[in-house]
């Protein structure tokens, strides 16, 4: 008789993101592209330097993508990382590592949003204009 080979026909799982990082200002801006493009998501509560809090919310929730806007700013200004050195390390390096790694681990796609100082554009301020001091 014929041999019948059938392909395995595999079913794209539904996108389920889940954004770190939820109170900054980027963290803000992606909660509301999230909800403009009817994304499922969920808003993470760990601190990335706590990697098993981490871990356990990655595998209650099972996003398929990961937002990670999270890291110390420093306050008043960026200027506090500097003489704050190991905490912001914590945060912006090990914290920033450990959602990589875990996001490796369990094949999650992984975007990070790192920056060293962000400003908006203003009427004192213009694209091509005088820089912010």
């Amino acid at each position: 008789p014929p041999l019948l080979i059938m392909a395995a026909v595999e079913e794209k799982a539904p996108e389920k993101w889940m954004l770190i990082g939820k109170n900054g200002w980027l963290g803000g801006m992606l909660i509301e592209l999230l909800k403009a493009g009817n994304k499922e998501y969920v808003l993470a509560n760990s601190r990335t330097q706590n990697r098993e809090s981490i871990a356990a919310e990655l595998d209650e929730h099972k996003p398929t993508h990961v937002l990670n806007a999270s890291g110390q700013t420093g306050r008043p200004n960026v200027d506090w990382c500097e003489t704050h050195q190991a905490e912001a390390l914590r945060s912006n390096v090990i914290g920033a590592m450990n959602v990589a790694d875990l996001c490796e681990e369990r094949g999650t796609h992984h975007t990070l949003y790192a920056t060293g100082c962000i400003f908006e554009y203003d009427a004192a301020h213009p694209i091509g204009g005088p820089g912010f001091t």
